[in-house]
């Protein structure tokens, strides 16, 4: 009976095998070189801010009149999970929060719809109302600062040349976006004297009811001709400092320049917001964000390559100097992965060798990063071009530990939250039925656990029951439900291990990869149906019922093919014995494997 042998494949056909080793360590080297790198993984900020200012207005109103039909109109969002409010005298903070169900990819679409919204509430706030204000772009992680700083040069001048340099890092491949911080806007101050203007009989008022005058922007009307329409405009708004100083003050009869009872000067916001010192030199300071996925080594080598062409190009005495590089981060920690990963594998090479023989060992050996290889080309197929799978997750070494850590807890507050959640639950479950009344019969199947336990966190009630596959068994079947579960899966597994010893009996391993494979994907959908879900829906439970059936058919198969190794053995045996003499049972002609 001829059976598949993938190493009697492998070695027949050298050539084929020789060639997707090549191309497996080809291609692994070429994903390892082009996968992203970032001090810290990417995730996705479900929560958006907004706020509103009224001068003037109590806490009472700004609750009453500002945020309440701001949040009546959040509540129109279709991933809307809950908004927080906080008002004081004269401002209002809303803060609204996405369901944790929102898929990754929708959260920018509900942004674009919130602020659609807002801004169609605006205007039917009352008078007065500066606002709403949105901010949902807070989550952006700087990953190099640059400081520019000129000792002497004016203010104004030194932001024009930050904004220049703004433009030029903004074209460097991998740069998302470029703050710039420590800016002064500038300022044009009038001062004048309160005795003065009392001497000659005008008041504060009339100097800023004379210059809202001067520089508003009317509307004159346009001129319909043959050709062109030709549109009429007043010259009068403020262009330059001396027409601030030329305003007409009527001041009674008299009509006088403001620049006769006030001084008109340019500067800077006074007192400023805040200031940046580099080296104890006022600075301005550039922010540049990665593109998400992107390799940080290689925007860290383009930003040196432009750094150094900027510095060429830069007025005498300006300086541009970088503070913050996480490019450097990055290569320690790849330095010291890559380290490691050679430590670790020239001792198991090492270790293969020596336990192994030298042919044996170099097969063990060369499989360690064969593997390795493979999983860097899959991570880039499906890591680096950022995969959703619907439930804001994202396919990345850092989310299974994440999800591992929302079992046990730690200091992230959203993890530890999503554990008390669950154990609360769970402990719910425990009390009603181990030590209440549901302990025999359950809940039933038809019953939604969440919502008759009071858990429910959607609206369309789509949450159905607990994250862990057996307690959810012991609420719907109670006790003697999750017994009959536990004995069946025990059964399985005696199952499993007893066709793997019968193969190795009879001298046929094929069998043990096969039996082994089924063995641990039936015990990680335990492992994982115990903290989520995953066995209550199809996207577990259809393939974990499956596997029991494939290994349910794979233990017949042993079985049968050990009945025709012993069929196969009995006559040979019967045919040496003298004639007359008694035939063994079949259990005294079993195989004994040798020791």
């Amino acid at each position: 009976m001829s059976r598949f042998n993938l190493s009697a494949l492998a070695v027949r056909e050298r050539s084929i095998t020789l060639f997707l080793i090549v191309a497996i360590i080809l291609s692994g080297t070429y994903a390892f070189l082009r996968l992203g790198r970032a001090e810290d993984p990417s995730f996705t900020i479900k929560t958006l801010t907004v706020t509103a200012v009224w001068p003037g207005a109590t806490a009472q109103e700004m609750q009453d009149l500002v945020a309440e039909p701001l949040e009546k109109r959040m509540q129109e969002l279709r991933w809307y999970d809950r908004v927080e409010t906080f008002t004081r005298p004269g401002v209002a903070v809303l803060m609204v929060t996405l369901s944790d169900k929102t898929p990754a990819t929708a959260v920018a679409e509900e942004f674009y719809q919130a602020r659609k919204k807002l801004g169609d509430e605006g205007p039917k706030l009352p008078a007065g109302v500066l606002g709403p204000f949105v901010n949902d772009e807070y989550s952006d992680v700087i990953f190099a600062v640059y400081a520019l700083e000129a000792h002497g040069m004016p203010a104004r001048d030194l932001t024009r040349e930050a904004e220049t340099l703004r433009q030029r890092l903004l074209h460097v491949p991998g740069v998302k976006k470029v703050n710039i911080q420590g800016e002064r806007p500038e300022r044009i101050f009038v001062d004048f004297s309160y005795a003065r203007l009392a001497s000659l009989g005008v008041t504060p008022r009339d100097v800023l009811s004379a210059l809202q005058r001067q520089n508003r922007v009317t509307p004159a009307g346009s001129i319909d001709t043959n050709g062109p329409q030709v549109f009429m405009r007043l010259d009068g708004a403020y262009d330059d400092l001396e027409k601030i100083r030329n305003t007409p003050i009527a001041a009674g009869a008299r009509t006088l320049r403001l620049a006769d009872i006030a001084e008109v000067n340019r500067g800077y916001e006074d007192p400023p917001t805040f200031l940046i010192r580099h080296d104890g030199e006022a600075a301005l300071v550039l922010g540049v964000v990665m593109q998400d996925g992107w390799n940080g080594l290689d925007l860290g080598r383009a930003l040196n390559a432009e750094e150094t062409q900027i510095a060429h190009t830069l007025p005498v005495g300006v300086r541009f100097t970088k503070v913050v590089d996480q490019a450097v981060n990055i290569r320690e920690a790849v330095g010291e992965f890559m380290l490691k990963f050679f430590v670790a594998l020239a001792v198991i090479m090492i270790v293969s060798l020596i336990s192994l023989g030298w042919r044996v060992g170099v097969v063990v050996a060369a499989a360690v990063p064969l593997t390795l290889a493979a999983v860097f080309v899959v991570m880039l197929l499906t890591v680096n071009p950022e995969v959703d799978l619907g439930l804001s997750r994202n396919v990345s070494v850092t989310q299974l530990i994440a999800n591992l850590g929302s079992i046990t807890g730690g200091d992230d507050a959203q993890l530890d939250a999503s554990k008390d959640w669950r154990l609360s639950w769970w402990t719910k479950i425990y009390g009603y039925t181990i030590d209440g009344p549901y302990l025999w019969v359950g809940k039933g199947f038809g019953v939604n656990l969440a919502t008759d336990d009071g858990f429910q966190v959607d609206e369309e009630q789509s949450l159905r029951a607990p994250h862990s596959a057996h307690l959810e068994i012991l609420a719907r079947a109670g006790l003697p439900g999750l017994a009959l579960w536990a004995l069946l899966q025990l059964a399985f597994a005696a199952a499993m291990l007893r066709a793997a010893a019968i193969a190795r009996r009879i001298k046929e391993p094929v069998w043990i990869p096969l039996l082994g494979w089924v063995f641990v994907y039936w015990l990680a959908a335990l492992v994982n149906g115990s903290f989520d879900v995953y066995l209550g829906g199809p996207q577990g439970g259809i393939w974990f019922w499956s596997m029991i059936g494939l290994g349910l058919a794979l233990t017949r198969m042993v079985n049968e093919r050990a009945a025709a190794v012993r069929d196969e053995t009995t006559p040979r045996i019967a045919e040496r014995l003298p004639r007359g003499s008694a035939r063994p049972s079949a259990d005294a002609l079993r195989p004994v494997t040798p020791v």
